[in-house]
């Protein structure tokens, strides 16, 4: 059986797991991200309560700044009605007195509403924060579990980068590069198993005499050169002469 083959075939399952590793050791920081910015937008929510609560407050002190002038403008009016001479301007005064009494009965109606606004706002505020408290001691709690799984993976990903060097290390340097650029240019799948007569990969029908060649290759001590697809250049292997290899392998292991 030849050995650059099977390494080959090994090779492949270590990159899979490898590609998987690593793709999944880099989603982690874009989801860490995510709930930070979770976090960012409980905190911009509360802000923007508080905020509205403040303009509500400023709004009222203007408000009750207007009710001190009208209280002061009717104050007036009602000292000079016992200075005016005519009856008109008697008249005049009353009207101006009613006027500025119905405005200042719509600027406590007004204060009336804000006070309310305010008290809402304190009491949503109160359990917005409330919430923001328990939901980013979860987003926390979710953020140290993704760097805990982050480190985790790196390290197993460091120990089958190593396993990958040794598995590197029995293959002739010609046969890796003819790997990897398979590799490079296939979408990371260098090889392709035969099924059912096809390529196990692009599912396209493969002739006897390439079957047979793969067979005839894989079964040589001496590797010449690979069998490639020819639709989607990555090289051929049969799944079932490399198991019953392997499986030959691991009972001579045993038997020692």
């Amino acid at each position: 059986m030849n050995d650059e083959i099977m390494s080959l075939i090994k090779l492949q399952e270590l990159d899979i797991e490898l590609d998987v590793l690593q793709e999944e050791i880099e989603s982690i920081p874009v989801r860490i991200e995510k709930l930070q910015s979770e976090i960012e937008n409980l905190k911009s929510n509360l802000e923007s309560v508080n905020n509205e609560i403040k303009q509500s407050q400023v709004k009222n002190k203007q408000l009750e700044g207007d009710l001190q002038v009208k209280d002061g403008e009717i104050k007036k009016h009602q000292s000079e009605l016992n200075m005016v001479k005519t009856n008109d301007q008697y008249k005049a005064l009353l009207s101006e007195i009613e006027e500025c009494k119905e405005q200042k009965g719509k600027i406590e109606e007004d204060i009336l509403v804000i006070m309310d606004i305010v008290e809402k706002g304190k009491s949503e505020l109160v359990l917005k924060q409330k919430e923001n408290s328990g939901k980013q001691n979860e987003i926390d709690a979710l953020i140290k579990q993704l760097e805990s799984k982050k480190y985790e993976l790196e390290k197993k990903f460091s120990e089958e980068a190593c396993k990958r060097e040794e598995y590197t290390a029995k293959i002739p340097v010609k046969t890796m590069k003819k790997y990897e650029h398979v590799r490079s240019s296939r979408d990371g799948i260098a090889m392709a198993s035969i099924e059912n007569g096809a390529c196990g990969t692009c599912y396209i029908k493969l002739t006897h005499q390439i079957i047979s060649e793969v067979q005839k290759t894989m079964l040589q001590e001496k590797f010449s050169s690979p069998v490639y697809c020819e639709n989607c250049s990555r090289i051929l292997y049969l799944k079932t002469v490399a198991d019953s290899v392997e499986k030959r392998e691991v009972i001579q292991n045993e038997t020692k």
